[in-house]
């Protein structure tokens, strides 16, 4: 085991800090990557970019928050991000799928 599971594993408060943080670093850079990926043009990009906004948003609105909402915020905008994520998904999935020709 490594100094710094140790720590974490025996101090809880600091896991719970490490996580949040972490989290909250990549949902924010995964809503950039998905808002600078959705201007791509391709079908079903406004989905994706209201998807990485969202996702932007949320994250400095944890970052604003901090720590009082931690526990239970990091949950909601994990769930809201998945959510996003897969709507985005299937709408992208749909526009391709109109453009396709038939192969019958």
């Amino acid at each position: 085991m490594t100094f710094a599971g140790a720590v974490l594993m025996f101090n809880g408060i600091a896991a719970i800090v490490h996580e949040v943080t972490a989290t909250n670093v990549s949902v924010i850079a995964i809503g950039w990557l998905l808002t600078l990926a959705g201007t791509l043009a391709l079908p079903g990009w406004g989905w994706s970019v209201a998807s990485g906004v969202i996702s932007v948003v949320l994250g400095f609105v944890l970052m604003a928050q901090w720590p009082q909402v931690s526990v239970w915020f990091l949950g909601f905008a994990v769930g809201v991000n998945l959510i996003l994520d897969g709507w985005a998904l299937l709408m992208f999935a749909a526009a391709t799928k109109k453009l396709s020709p038939s192969s019958s």
